[in-house]
């Protein structure tokens, strides 16, 4: 992994804990299913970032590659209108 990566890897760990907090059982937060980790990954990646001139990463994807993004549809990941995003635990819950 390039160093210049890491910086993304660790605020994405970041986004994470704010759904799934530290010391919390998964489970126990209604961390259960594919489904619900999908959920999460969609939320983080629609979220726009400043280092992506405002655009979030899905945006990003469906732009530069489509197809590739169309994949990621498939497999449960969309994009979060920005005013729904959820990055609390509450996010998990039904």
């Amino acid at each position: 992994m390039a160093s210049g990566q890491k910086g993304s890897l660790e605020n994405n760990h970041k986004e994470i804990r704010y759904i799934c907090p530290k010391e919390n059982d998964l489970k126990d937060l209604g961390l259960n299913s594919q489904e619900k980790a999908n959920l999460i990954v969609s939320h983080i990646n629609s979220q726009s970032k400043e280092h992506l001139k405002g655009k979030s990463p899905l945006e990003v994807m469906e732009f530069m590659n489509p197809a590739l993004y169309q994949k990621f549809k498939d497999f449960g990941i969309e994009r979060i209108n920005k005013d729904n995003i959820v990055l609390k635990p509450y996010l998990l819950k039904d």
